[in-house]
């Protein structure tokens, strides 16, 4: 039988193994949406002159600071609260700016997801680094799927009637011209 893995996460051995996984998911949680936002910050820093930032988790947690700002233009937040929220908060622009920056962060997700991915199958690495590379090759794609697939998100502080996904904000955009993403 030909395996492109080093562990059989589907048997009886494998559990241990896919329970590591979870937990790997879980902790990837704030590095993934916080890459995921940077890649619409740094496309409306490009696009954009006014103010750029970036939320990583719900404001309003108990560990939440700003850890980097760039003069007046560009600043990241982060709190440690339901990690899976973000948004990337710039000034109303044209309507093609806002798709390009609405599309950067699904695509630089793809590509980390595809990344991973190609490294699953194209190399044989050791079980503690397959099942690392496994853990983000998962958490990318579910951030990915949260982002392009076209619904209101889980409800949080800012967005009380929930957040809209980065494809329902795309929808919104191309049918009404307004993207409705500021909270």
């Amino acid at each position: 039988m030909i395996s492109f893995a080093s562990i059989d996460y589907f048997s009886a051995e494998g559990i241990p193994f896919v329970l590591i996984a979870v937990c790997n998911i879980w902790l990837f949680q704030p590095i993934v949406t916080f890459l995921h936002e940077l890649g619409h910050g740094l496309m409306a820093l490009l696009l954009t002159d006014g103010t750029v930032r970036i939320q990583v988790g719900e404001e309003g947690g108990s560990l939440r600071n700003k850890i980097i700002k760039f003069g007046k233009r560009f600043c990241i937040d982060i709190s440690l609260k339901n990690t899976r929220a973000g948004y990337t908060q710039f000034e109303e622009q044209k309507k093609w700016v806002q798709l390009m920056i609405l599309l950067a962060g699904p695509m630089f997700t793809l590509c980390l997801t595809c990344q991973s991915g190609y490294l699953l199958l194209s190399r044989y690495l050791p079980g503690w680094a397959e099942l690392l590379l496994v853990s983000w090759f998962c958490a990318n794609l579910l951030a990915l799927f949260r982002s392009v697939i076209p619904v209101y998100l889980k409800p949080t502080a800012t967005f009380p009637e929930g957040p809209p996904s980065d494809g329902l904000q795309i929808i919104n955009l191309l049918l009404t011209g307004s993207s409705h993403k500021k909270p």
